[in-house]
C-alpha cells in the first residue's frame, strides 16, 4: 500500500492592531458620531429661518402678481377703491387680504420662529396678531433695493419698535431683538429677493438705498 505524505500546514504569525492604531480608529468613530449628532441639530435650528425666507418669498410673489394687474402698484400704495389697502396703513393684514388669491394660505404670514404670533386658520380670521412681517408703505418696483417687507422684531437705537407706522431713513440705526432669529432677521427687497441679514447689513441696505421708507409694524 502506497503511503501519501501530506505536508504539514505552515502557520504564519499575523500582526494585531497596535495601541496607536486602535486609538486612531476609536477617535474616527467618535468624530463621525459627533458629526451625525450635530448636523440634525443645526438643521433644526436653521429650519425656522429657512421657512421664514420662503414665507417672505411668497409674500413678494403675491405683491408682484398684484402689481402686474394694477399698473405696477403694490397693494400698500393702491387705494382700497381699486382693491389695495393704502387707507389701511396700520392694519398690515389688510394689505395681504388684497393678494390672498396669490398666497397659499394665511399661515405664510406667520414666521415659525415668532412665538408671539400664531397663524390664522383662514382669511376671515386674519388680523395683525397673526402677522409676523412688516410691510413698506412706499416701496415700488422702480426702487428695487428698497425694503418691501421683513421680520417685525426690529429695534431702532436699541429700542424695540412698537406696532404702527415707523419712518426709516438712511441714518436710522436698525437692529433686531433676539425674539425670532437670535438677533438677525430676513428682509424682502422690492426686486423680489430675500436676504438673511445682520443688523449692520440691514443698516447698509437702508443707507445704500438712500430712501425714506415708511413701514407698518403689525
Amino acid at each position: 500500500m502506497r503511503t501519501v505524505h501530506v505536508p504539514a500546514k505552515r502557520w504564519t504569525k499575523t500582526r494585531g492592531l497596535t495601541m496607536v492604531e486602535l486609538l486612531v480608529i476609536i477617535a474616527l468613530i467618535i468624530i463621525c458620531g459627533v458629526g451625525l449628532l450635530l448636523r440634525p441639530g443645526r438643521a433644526w435650528r436653521n429650519g425656522p429661518r429657512i421657512r421664514c425666507c420662503n414665507n417672505l418669498k411668497e409674500v413678494g410673489n403675491s405683491f408682484f402678481f398684484f402689481s402686474a394687474d394694477h399698473t405696477n402698484l403694490f397693494p400698500t400704495t393702491l387705494s382700497t377703491n381699486y382693491g389695495g389697502g393704502r387707507e389701511w396703513a396700520r392694519a398690515v393684514f389688510r394689505h395681504h387680504l388684497g393678494v390672498s388669491n396669490e398666497l397659499p394660505g394665511p399661515t405664510v404670514l406667520a414666521c415659525p420662529a415668532d412665538r408671539e404670533r400664531k397663524p390664522a386658520t383662514d382669511w376671515l380670521s386674519l388680523h395683525n396678531d397673526n402677522v409676523s412681517y412688516f410691510v413698506s408703505l412706499d416701496a415700488n418696483e422702480t426702487q428695487p433695493q428698497s425694503i418691501l417687507a421683513g421680520d417685525r422684531n426690529l429695534t431702532i437705537d436699541g429700542a424695540p419698535v412698537k406696532p404702527g407706522v415707523v419712518i426709516l431713513t438712511s441714518n436710522t440705526v436698525l437692529g433686531y431683538t433676539a425674539e425670532a432669529h437670535n438677533g438677525r432677521g430676513n428682509v424682502l427687497l422690492a426686486d423680489g429677493s430675500v436676504q438673511q441679514v445682520t443688523p449692520s447689513r440691514l443698516c447698509a441696505i437702508m443707507r445704500d438705498s438712500g430712501l425714506t421708507n415708511r413701514i407698518a409694524i403689525p
